[in-house]
C-alpha cells in the first residue's frame, strides 16, 4: 500500500512541476514568435485593374511604426522543374518556386547556411536561395555554394545562382523542398492567381494589432476592405488556455493516480485485517473496544500514506528538477503542492482505511482466538 502511493505522490508532483514548467516555456516561445507575426491575404473581390499588393509594399511597410522586416510571398501550388547545371548535374526536379520581397528573410529569422553573398535580392537579380531537402536532391552540398565559381540552377529554363540554403525559417513555411527567387523575377516566370499571394510582417513586441489596423490603410487606402490581417490573439489569453488547458489534464491525472494509491491502501488494510484477526481479537479479549481498533487501523492507514507521499513527493520533485535543468527549463514549483500533496494523502488514508477498520472493530474475539 505504501508503495503505490509512493508512486502516485511522485506521480503527481513531477507531473505538477513538468506541466507548469512546459506550459510557460510554451507559451514564451509563442510570446516570442507569435505575438509579433501579422499575416496578410486578399480579400475575393479585388478589381481587376488593381494589383493584389503595390509594387513598393515592402518600402510602404516600413512606414509603419511597430514593423521591423515584412514583406510580399508569391507561391503557386503548380510545380517548376528545376535542375543543377554545373558542380553536380542532375534531371528536373519538380519543386515549389516561392516569390518573395528582400524584407522577408529577415521577418523569417531563417538561418542562411554557407551564403556567397551579400547580394542584393532585389527585384531583377536572378539569384535563389534553396531549402535543404531540395539542395541534397540536387547535389548541392552546403560547402560547394562557398565556391569561386557558383553552383548554377536553372528554374524553367532560366539560370539562377545559388546564393545559400535555408533552413528553419519561422514565419514561411515548406521551403525545404523549395526554391526562393525574388519576387518580380517569379512574376516574370509565370502568372499568379490573387489567392497566390501573402504578406509576412514581424512587428515589435505589443505592437501586432497596431500594425494588423495600418496594413490596410497605407497597402490599399482607396480600396473598400481589401485584406483580410491574421493577427495574434492577446498573449495574456492564450498564456492562459494553455496553462488552463495542461493544469486540466494534470489534474485529472493526479485525481485518478490518487484513486488508485486510495484502492491500494484499502485493499492492503483490508487483507491486513483478515492476517491479524488474532492480535485483533485479543486486544478484544483484554478489554479493547471496537473504536479503538478502528482508530489503530485507521492511523496506521493515514501514517503509512503521509509518509509514503512525502517520500514520493522528495522522489517526484528530484525527477522534475533534473528534467527542467536538463532540457533548459525555468523550473515551476508552486509551494503549496508540497504541503497539499501529503495532506491529501492522509485524507485518502483515513477514507480507505475506513471500511478496514469497521471490519476490525466487528471481529468476534472467541472466533479469533478460537482459530489461535
Amino acid at each position: 500500500s505504501g508503495l503505490a502511493v509512493f508512486v502516485a505522490a511522485a506521480a503527481i508532483i513531477s507531473v505538477l512541476t513538468i506541466s507548469a514548467s512546459v506550459a510557460n516555456q510554451v507559451s514564451d516561445e509563442f510570446d516570442a514568435l507569435r505575438a509579433t507575426s501579422v499575416r496578410v491575404s486578399p480579400t475575393k473581390a479585388i478589381p481587376p485593374d488593381k494589383a493584389v499588393f503595390p509594387a513598393d509594399a515592402e518600402a510602404r511597410l516600413k512606414t509603419i511604426p511597430g514593423v521591423r522586416a515584412g514583406g510580399v510571398v508569391v507561391e503557386s501550388t503548380t510545380k517548376s522543374t528545376v535542375a543543377a547545371t554545373n558542380s553536380s548535374p542532375t534531371a528536373g526536379i519538380e519543386a515549389s518556386v516561392i516569390g518573395i520581397d528582400n524584407s522577408v528573410l529577415d521577418a523569417t529569422d531563417a538561418e542562411i547556411l554557407r551564403h556567397r553573398v551579400p547580394a542584393a535580392f532585389h527585384s531583377t537579380a536572378t539569384i535563389a536561395y534553396i531549402g535543404q531537402s531540395l539542395a541534397t536532391r540536387l547535389g548541392i552540398s552546403e560547402n560547394q555554394v562557398t565556391t569561386t565559381e557558383p553552383d548554377l540552377i536553372m528554374i524553367d529554363g532560366l539560370a539562377f545562382e545559388v546564393a545559400g540554403i535555408l533552413r528553419s525559417p519561422q514565419r514561411l513555411t515548406q521551403t525545404d523542398s523549395a526554391v526562393i527567387i525574388p519576387r518580380t523575377t517569379a512574376e516574370r516566370l509565370r502568372q499568379y492567381e490573387p489567392t497566390d499571394y501573402s504578406m509576412i510582417v514581424e512587428t515589435a513586441g505589443g505592437s501586432a494589432r497596431n500594425v494588423g489596423d495600418a496594413i490596410p490603410l497605407v497597402l490599399a487606402p482607396e480600396r473598400l476592405d481589401p485584406y483580410v490581417v491574421d493577427v495574434p490573439p492577446d498573449p495574456n489569453q492564450f498564456r492562459k488556455r494553455v496553462e488552463g488547458n495542461i493544469q486540466s489534464l494534470v489534474y485529472a491525472m493526479a485525481a485518478l493516480s490518487a484513486l488508485v494509491g486510495a484502492i491500494s491502501i484499502a485493499s492492503a488494510a483490508y487483507n491486513g485485517v483478515t492476517e491479524r484477526n488474532n492480535e485483533f481479537g485479543l486486544r478484544r479479549a483484554i478489554g479493547a473496544k471496537p473504536k479503538h481498533l478502528r482508530y489503530q487501523v485507521i492511523t496506521e492507514t493515514l501514517l503509512t500514506s503521509a509518509f509514503a507521499a512525502t517520500i514520493g513527493e522528495m522522489f517526484g520533485l528530484l525527477i522534475a528538477l533534473t528534467l527542467s535543468k536538463r532540457n533548459g527549463w525555468t523550473t515551476i514549483l508552486e509551494p503549496w503542492h508540497l504541503a497539499a500533496i501529503p495532506t491529501a494523502a492522509a485524507l485518502l488514508g483515513i477514507l480507505a482505511g475506513l471500511l478496514p477498520a469497521h471490519k476490525a472493530s466487528r471481529i468476534d474475539p472467541s472466533q479469533a482466538l478460537r482459530l489461535t
